[in-house]
């Protein structure tokens, strides 16, 4: 019970704990799915289209709340195929894709100096957000040639890094998780495969109750 109520608090869903999810506005359900991942307190989620459906005020409030996530140690992966400008100030790094390649990745206040060194102008007070657009969906003129093989050394550069990036990560971690009495990875999946279980046996038992109902009428 703890781990919940300390998931709905770092959601800001505390207040609707006693709501049922018909009752929820659209912004809570996108936290409330959120917070189901929470439950098993994975290092890693990735996030498909969070924002779809939302308003600009919902939107903006599920990725602060991704982003507290991020702060806390988690590395959170949000794709989004049409950011406003507010929402992408609110990533720390971002990976912007044309055609299946990359043509740029790295943070939000190099972006627009690595486009113009491409040659893509961008107009003083632009949207940085639909400049980034424009440029992936071909609406401003330009070889993106030099974005893509700048991008993909980056990220070849990075790929290197991994080995040792791991073995660093291992070293610290380790100590950190056992100071702070963090669960072991058994611990997470127990408790994973004990929410999968709980979910079939639920979705057994509801099949059952409306395969008897028909079977009734018959």
């Amino acid at each position: 019970m703890e781990i919940v109520l300390n998931v709905l608090r770092i959601l800001g869903l505390t207040a609707k704990s006693s709501t049922r999810v018909e009752h929820l506005s659209g912004g809570e359900c996108k936290r409330l799915s959120i917070a189901l991942d929470l439950l098993t307190n994975p290092p890693v989620m990735f996030l498909d289209e969070p924002t779809s459906g939302l308003d600009s005020v919902s939107a903006v409030q599920v990725i602060t709340h991704l982003k507290d996530l991020a702060r806390a140690g988690r590395n959170v992966i949000c794709v989004i195929h049409q950011p406003s400008s507010r929402l992408l100030e609110l990533f720390d790094d971002i990976f912007i894709m044309c055609n299946g390649q990359c043509i740029y990745n790295g943070p939000l206040d190099s972006m627009v100096a690595e486009f113009e060194e491409a040659g893509f102008e961008c107009p003083q007070f632009y949207n940085r957000a639909d400049f980034a657009l424009e440029i992936a969906t071909g609406e401003r003129l330009g070889s993106l040639d030099n974005l893509i093989s700048k991008a993909t050394r980056r990220i070849h550069c990075v790929t290197v890094e991994i080995p040792c990036l791991v073995i660093s990560t291992f070293s610290t971690l380790i100590p950190i998780y056992y100071l702070t009495n963090q669960p072991m990875e058994i611990d997470r999946f127990f408790l994973l495969a004990n929410i999968h279980l709980l979910t079939m046996l639920i979705a057994l038992f509801a099949g059952l109750a409306t395969g008897t109902q028909f079977w009734h009428r018959n």
